[in-house]
């Protein structure tokens, strides 16, 4: 089980006890005494691609955690430069770090893969370009979630503008959710996904995920709002920790932010999807219709369309209201539903302007 380098011939020539491995190489060697399907307390999952500037960041921040007990996958999505080798070098010197690879196929195809890669009680995602802003970061999330038996716990994080170099918490940018902690109704935990639609800086039970098969969209963008609301939309205990635990790069030019039209139609398009997906599981809670319709005719102000296809888009938002309105509460059922027939096959500003005053 220990290997001949974890020990050292003496001066004396004695086979003298002088540990060459690091804390991490321990800790994976008595896990390999106690079982060797052990699971993990927690998976932290790493999307890969081109991100060799930012990269032993993000992992020294991962492995200097305080919480050993803990898988880190990396999923390599066809990276061009020198990140699948970085990964390599460190999945060498500790053993906790599993590195996948595969051809590119997008950020939603590389969370998808992760979660089916996850072996740990809990998974966490990190985007390759972050990192973990003290070492106890996994430790508080994971004593929270066993305290309260939480299926998630939501943390705060710090963001870091490349460009001026400037660093602030989440809680001065957004509105986040001040409602019931933990949140008791479902119109608590719509309002709590809303405030929190990224997939990183969570906590969440794998159980949750593979058993109500949440998964990320096969394409697009914004898969993070999919996944997190359909995420609480299944979680029974949803737990809050008011403390920094990452910071988000945001300016990061290889990122996979875009132009705010194109993001704002993309959004749109996934309230739809949602709708649709939540209706096909028969999900029975009332205010997730509710939300997500608000948020779809919400969605309408301020559009500025630039193709067919986009000018298409809303043309069906009311066609979409009408089919899913019935599963709403009584009182948005009629709301929407007289959106619905007022917009009916109406021009493109006519419909905008009936979001705009029902929504």
């Amino acid at each position: 089980l220990f290997p001949a380098q974890a020990y050292q011939i003496t001066s004396f020539g004695s086979l003298g006890y002088r540990p060459r491995w690091t804390n991490a190489d321990w800790q994976s060697a008595l896990l390999k005494i106690k079982g060797e399907n052990m699971t993990p307390a927690v998976s932290v999952l790493i999307p890969v691609y081109n991100v060799e500037k930012y990269l032993n960041r993000c992992l020294s921040s991962v492995l200097e955690q305080s919480l050993t007990n803990i898988e880190i996958v990396c999923v390599n999505d066809g990276s061009t430069d020198r990140s699948l080798s970085i990964l390599q070098q460190i999945a060498q010197s500790d053993p906790r770090v599993r590195v996948l690879t595969q051809v590119n196929h997008g950020l939603a195809a590389v969370r998808n893969r992760l979660l089916q890669e996850t072996r740990g009680e809990y998974f966490f995602f990190l985007d390759s370009d972050d990192w973990l802003l003290h070492p106890q970061a996994l430790q508080h999330l994971y004593d929270r979630a066993r305290q309260t038996q939480a299926d998630v716990v939501q943390g705060w994080y710090k963001e870091y503008d490349e460009n001026t170099h400037t660093t602030i918490g989440c809680d001065k940018l957004y509105g986040l959710y001040h409602g019931p902690k933990p949140p008791r109704s479902d119109k608590d935990r719509f309002a709590a996904a809303r405030a929190y639609l990224q997939v990183w800086g969570r906590l969440a039970r794998t159980k949750l995920v593979q058993e109500n098969q949440i998964m990320c969209p096969p394409s697009g963008l914004v898969e993070d709002a999919y996944f997190s609301i359909l995420l609480f939309a299944y979680a029974k205990r949803i737990e809050f920790l008011e403390e920094y635990l990452l910071v988000y790069v945001r300016s990061n030019p290889t990122s996979l932010s875009q132009n705010v039209r194109k993001m704002h139609f993309a959004i749109q398009k996934r309230w739809g999807e949602l709708l649709q997906e939540l209706a096909n599981r028969q999900y029975p809670g009332h205010a997730f219709y509710d939300g997500l319709i608000h948020a779809l005719l919400r969605s309408c102000k301020g559009s500025k369309w630039g193709s067919s296809q986009e000018e298409q888009q809303i043309r069906q938002i009311p066609s979409c209201v009408a089919r899913y309105a019935p599963l709403c509460s009584w009182f948005k059922k009629w709301k929407y539903s007289l959106f619905a027939r007022l917009a009916k096959n109406k021009p493109t500003k006519t419909i905008i302007f009936y979001a705009g005053l029902l929504r």
